[in-house]
């Protein structure tokens, strides 16, 4: 059997081992800082820094807000078995344009010799045009002319 180690080299490799102890404790406080300042600037973005959002990195971007409301599964525009509601056709137009083809559009033939199938009724309501606006200045020194100012005055207040 080996040798017991005498007090004298415990005490030594105790004290040894202590003061390795103590220095491995100090680094770990130290790189526990580092990592806590790395991770701190790792975590700034444009939401919690005065940096602008387009430096921020599009894979850490948050994801868009979604709407609350949920989906009712129908399609949008009118529902099916809903009545219907257009313009209803008048009964006393101020024009009628009659139109009669004399060709088939698809063959070219004449129809000349068949007789009327089917009559189709549509009505075309123009929207009239806007009148023209006109602007209207006056190019005199009105405080010169007191009658004109005052007419021009009570026009402005109709």
């Amino acid at each position: 059997m080996p040798d017991a180690p005498s007090y004298e080299q415990l005490a030594a490799e105790n004290a040894e081992l202590r003061s390795e102890n103590a220095e491995l404790r100090r680094m770990v406080a130290v790189l526990s800082e580092r990592v806590a300042e790395l991770e701190r600037r790792l975590g700034v973005d444009s939401s919690n820094s005065s940096r602008p959002p387009s430096s921020d990195a599009p894979w850490n971007k948050p994801a868009r807000k979604r709407s609350s409301r949920t989906r009712s599964g129908r399609k949008p525009g009118k529902q099916p078995g809903a009545p219907g509601i257009s313009r209803s056709l008048s009964d006393d137009p101020d024009q009628t344009v009659l139109i009669e083809p004399h060709r088939c559009a698809g063959g070219g033939a004449s129809l000349a010799a068949g007789g009327v199938h089917a009559r189709e009724r549509r009505q075309v309501l123009d929207v009239p045009e806007a009148p023209p606006l006109e602007n209207h200045r006056v190019s005199a020194d009105l405080e010169d002319l007191p009658g004109l100012r005052d007419a021009h005055r009570r026009g402005l207040r109709r």
